[in-house]
Order: structure tokens, then sequence, then C-alpha cells
């Protein structure tokens, strides 16, 4: 933490500059559990990962007016269609993500009766 006394038109203002990281903020889980694809296009397929994790992606404290989308678990399930990366901090990033589901078998559910051709790999 960094203060500055500044004086602004004979006013004395406190200014202070908190550095955070938002990779120590929140202990959070993301993992993938299934991965496969899906049917783009007639000659095109896409990857498809089933992902599970303990935050709603789509909550904001302090502005959504709902609590998180949770199971009693305390978990919740996303889609991520294409390429996927991880961002800096170690978040999951892909071009598309699904609505939240409760349980990973609701989100294959959807996957298989919404999509073309999914297609989920073997376990080991």
């Amino acid at each position: 933490m960094q203060m500055v006394l500044c004086t602004f038109r004979k006013l004395k203002i406190l200014i202070v500059f908190v550095k955070t990281d938002l990779s120590l903020k929140t202990n959070i889980m993301q993992r993938i559990i299934k991965e496969g694809t899906w049917k783009y296009s007639e000659t095109h397929f896409e990857k498809i990962i089933l992902v599970e994790q303990d935050w709603d992606q789509f909550y904001e404290e302090g502005y959504s007016e709902d609590e998180p989308y949770l199971n009693s678990d305390g978990l919740v399930y996303y889609l991520y269609f294409g390429d996927y990366q991880y961002n800096e901090h170690r978040i999951i990033s892909s071009r598309s993500i699904s609505i939240p589901f409760l349980s990973s078998n609701e989100a294959m559910i959807h996957a298989e009766s919404e999509m073309q051709g999914v297609k989920w790999n073997e376990e080991d």
C-alpha cells in the first residue's frame, strides 16, 4: 500500500494506492471433467469441454440481483466451445461458453440435444 498526500486548491487529499493480485483474491476451483468434439459444419468439428467449478461465471457481487447459481455442493457446470486456453489467473477461456448447469449430466444432455454430432472422448 502506498499513500500520497496532495494539495489541490488548498484542499488536502490523501490518495491510497492498493495493489491487488486477483489470483490471490480468492481460492477458486475450476477443472475440465470431460472433453470431446461437436459437428460445427458438414466438414468441420470443434472442441467442446465440460468444466466443473465452484463459482458462478456470470455472477457479479454488488451488481447481480440473485445469489450465485450453484448447486447444493457449491458447484456449477459450463460447456466451453472451440479452442480454449488458460488466462493469467489460470482460468479457462474460450470463444464461447454455455449457460450454467447444476449437474454435469444436465450439461451433457443439453449439449447432445442442442448440438449436432457431439462425441465425448473415452475416459481413461
